[in-house]
């Protein structure tokens, strides 16, 4: 019991665990932490920016410009048309409950499961790392008390009992940070999985929404694309405008499916990596002229692996 109480009192001094090699692990897996945590609050923050993005702009926007326009005509029924399907848009942003077998949740899963394993091995290192240091500083501390006795007051028994105690305690204590050095190690080489899943999560969300608007608002962007190019060409001095007036949406409109594999071809890796397509007035066939921000064909592959290899 006495033992007890020393070790307890023992344990609420500072006791650092000197071990360079998990000492840096343990800061890099702190930086990971860190970093990763921020980009999930980003995927989240981003989701509202959506909802604010459509009930804020799209159908204020486009309410106020359906009340305040003078004439009814096509522009006017486009933009009471976009106010009612924005609201629905709205509605689908703000209630959804998406599935966790979504792409964008599972590589949200993979990054919350790589955090666990972190936070799992900084619990192993403050428990029994740390107990077994505050054991070994115990021995330690009263082995030099009973070696720095002089004359009768020297109890060579007791120091030979203590100094076995100590020994075990130093094996104890370095075998404890053996292996949360090697499982530091083993949770470090997984970082890129990790941080890859975060990057493809992230812009896998925003390929949903932009899915979403595209499907959800298709008329009203076939009412911009049938007046986008008689109205460019307008001159800004007003000498030609004489008989220009807006007029209803042409061509056929995407399916839902179709806007989502428009989105795809967008981003890196839905396509051929090289060729990104924009909308046109027969649906998305116009390919841009140059690569998309200079993206590697190698983009296209898989966005992570955990075959991925590691370097330290």
């Amino acid at each position: 019991m006495f033992h007890k109480v020393k070790k307890n009192v023992a344990a609420m001094s500072v006791h650092t665990i000197e071990h360079a090699e998990l000492a840096d692990y343990r800061q890099r897996l702190d930086g990971a932490s860190k970093a990763l945590k921020a980009g999930l609050e980003d995927i989240i923050a981003t989701e509202r920016n959506w909802t604010a993005l459509v009930g804020t702009n799209f159908v204020n926007f486009s309410d106020r410009f359906a009340s305040y326009y003078p004439d009814d005509d096509p522009m006017r029924d486009a933009a009471k048309d976009t106010a009612s399907t924005s609201l629905t848009l709205l509605k689908t942003f703000t209630t959804r409950v998406e599935s966790t077998t979504s792409q964008h949740k599972l590589m949200e899963a993979l990054v919350r499961g790589y955090l666990t394993e972190i936070a799992a091995v900084e619990k192993q290192i403050r428990t029994t790392v740390h107990g077994a240091k505050v054991e070994l500083d115990m021995y330690g501390k009263k082995l030099g008390v009973l070696q720095a006795k002089t004359g009768t007051a020297r109890d060579e028994g007791k120091i030979g009992r203590n100094l076995e105690k100590f020994e075990a305690a130093r094996a104890a204590y370095d075998a404890a940070v053996v292996v949360a050095a090697d499982r530091c190690k083993g949770i470090w080489d997984k970082r890129r999985v990790a941080f890859t899943a975060l990057f493809v999560g992230y812009f896998q969300a925003q390929a949903t929404a932009m899915t979403s608007c595209l499907s959800t608002l298709q008329s009203t962007f076939a009412f911009v694309d049938s007046n986008r190019e008689v109205f460019s060409q307008l001159d800004p001095e007003l000498s030609d405008w004489a008989g220009v007036e807006p007029q209803a949406a042409q061509g056929a409109l995407l399916s839902t499916d179709e806007a989502a594999a428009a989105v795809r071809e967008l981003l890196p890796g839905g396509g051929d990596g090289a060729t990104p397509v924009f909308p046109t007035r027969d649906g998305f066939s116009r390919s841009a002229t140059r690569p998309l921000c200079g993206a590697p064909a190698a983009l296209a592959g898989p966005p992570c692996s955990a075959s991925i290899p590691a370097t330290a």
